[in-house]
C-alpha cells in the first residue's frame, strides 16, 4: 500500500499539487474528518462509491457519513 500511495502522490506532485497522506487504522470517515481538522484542510474530496461489492459498499458509506457530519465541505465526485 505504502508504494501505491508513493506513486500517485508523485503524480499529483508532478502536476504542481502539494501532497501529503496519512495511514490511519481504524474507522475511516472517523479518521478521515480528524485529521482534516488537525490538518486545517479547507475541503474533504471522496470518491463514492457503494455499487457492487462488500468493499465499494463501505466506501460509499464513509463518503456519505463525512458528507453529513463533517464540520469541513466535502467533495463528493463518482469513482470511475
Amino acid at each position: 500500500m505504502e508504494e501505491k500511495l508513493k506513486r500517485i502522490k508523485n503524480d499529483f506532485v508532478e502536476l504542481g499539487y502539494n501532497v501529503d497522506y496519512k495511514v490511519r487504522v481504524g474507522i475511516a470517515s472517523k479518521n478521515i474528518m480528524e485529521v482534516a481538522m488537525q490538518e486545517e484542510v479547507t475541503l474533504i474530496a471522496l470518491a463514492k462509491r457503494g455499487q457492487g461489492s462488500i468493499k465499494e459498499l463501505l466506501l460509499g458509506i464513509t463518503a456519505e457519513i463525512i458528507a453529513r457530519q463533517s464540520k469541513i465541505p466535502g467533495l463528493l465526485f463518482p469513482a470511475k
